[in-house]
């Protein structure tokens, strides 16, 4: 066999094994990252294009993934003498309930002062008595209401008022009417308008 070539064993290293992988394995992050950002460019593009739909009068249909803020509406509060008036009203109530009770209590939310002391002075005397009054409001005029400042007031009023006296064992007096002219001074406690004083003349 002279003369013929002998065929040689051809071997690759580790280290140039180690090279191949490693190549190989980089290229295949590079390619998944790239996948990644295209995935990602595609759905911002979507979520962009995701808009609430209009409907024909304009108005919005929010989607399923919409914050929908509901708003309380505002309360707006009475102008000032508005909220006079709504306190003298509130004042002849409680009057008539009180004087028709011979209980002062009905009182004590819309008065105080001066006025409140003069009707639990007068109730107290006519409860001695046994007796109740029966107040019915006929006619209420405005004839004034001032906002004197943040926390007083005055209103004056003409009112006519029909009276009945009921004594012991519900026999009842005669039935009188008046007019009185009335001027109510007003404070304000933090909450409420409440009538501090209360002159009295004739109509």
């Amino acid at each position: 066999m002279s003369g013929a070539t002998v065929p040689t064993q051809q071997t690759t290293s580790p280290f140039g094994t180690n090279i191949i992988l490693i190549a190989l394995g980089s290229l295949l992050l590079a390619g998944t990252l790239a996948l990644l950002a295209v995935f990602n460019s595609a759905s911002a593009s979507q979520r962009v294009a995701l808009q609430p739909a209009l409907v024909a009068d304009g108005r919005a249909v929010p989607l399923p993934n919409d914050v929908i803020v509901v708003q309380q509406p505002s309360v707006q509060a009475l102008p000032v003498a508005d909220q006079l008036r709504a306190a003298v009203e509130r004042a002849n109530q409680a009057f008539i309930e009180a004087r028709g009770q011979s209980n002062a209590t009905p009182l004590q939310p819309v008065a105080t002062g001066a006025w409140l002391t003069q009707e639990q002075n007068y109730i107290a005397g006519i409860r001695a008595r046994g007796q109740t009054e029966r107040w019915r409001l006929i006619r209420l005029e405005y004839l004034q209401v001032e906002p004197r400042s943040p926390t007083t007031g005055f209103v004056c009023t003409r009112e006519t008022w029909e009276v009945t006296t009921l004594g012991p064992g519900s026999a009842v007096g005669a039935t009188r009417t008046y007019t009185f002219q009335e001027g109510y001074d007003l404070v304000f406690n933090g909450a409420n308008w409440v009538v501090t004083n209360l002159a009295v003349g004739p109509g």
